[in-house]
């Protein structure tokens, strides 16, 4: 049986997108509307500049949470490691139990990971991840609601001021790539 035929390569999302089914706990921050629908963006240069915008505020934030749940694991996993490690070298029945170069290896593997873990600092890590999710977030929303709030064009195409109010949003993306959240506001409509 030969393999059903390629969808069209288009950036502009089919009507009835399914909903987004990775990522947030709730699904709340994915950009769907009441039916679980994704915004649908029109084949014109700002509905494909804003369907890009989109998609990739939705991938970024499954990646920062991604990253910040990563730093997450790396805190408790280091955490526990020294506690254990200090616990062990800090009783003085592990220089009964085992040779001296041993107890000695202990207690620099719980100063190693002490050290390493004040070097990578994985909770200021996460939290940076974590404020990254939220800008991205952020962003998805205000495509969503500049696409939706668009006054309608006088002919076929875009409405006037698009280009203007596309700069906007993609200046923030753009700080946002640079891993910094931006002081962002809504952009207008002229």
């Amino acid at each position: 049986v030969p393999p059903p035929p390629p969808e069209a390569a288009s950036p502009v999302p089919p009507a009835a997108a399914s909903p987004v089914t990775q990522g947030g706990r709730d699904g709340s921050w994915a950009g769907l509307d009441a039916r679980g629908n994704r915004p649908n963006f029109t084949d014109t240069p700002f509905g494909r500049s804003a369907w890009g915008l989109f998609r990739e505020a939705e991938i970024e934030i499954h990646e920062e949470e991604r990253r910040a749940r990563r730093w997450s694991v790396t805190y408790y996993v280091l955490g526990a490691s020294v506690v254990v490690l200090a616990a062990a070298a800090g009783t003085g029945a592990l220089l009964e139990l085992v040779e001296p170069a041993v107890a000695a290896l202990v207690t620099l593997g719980a100063a190693v990971l002490a050290a390493v873990n004040t070097w990578l600092n994985p909770d200021a890590q996460r939290s940076k991840h974590r404020e990254l999710e939220a800008g991205w977030a952020t962003q998805l929303s205000y495509v969503q609601r500049v696409w939706e709030s668009r006054p309608e064009p006088e002919s076929a195409g875009d409405p006037e001021g698009w280009p203007d109010v596309l700069d906007s949003l993609e200046r923030d993306a753009t700080v946002l790539r640079r891993g910094v959240v931006p002081d962002a506001a809504l952009p207008r409509w002229p």
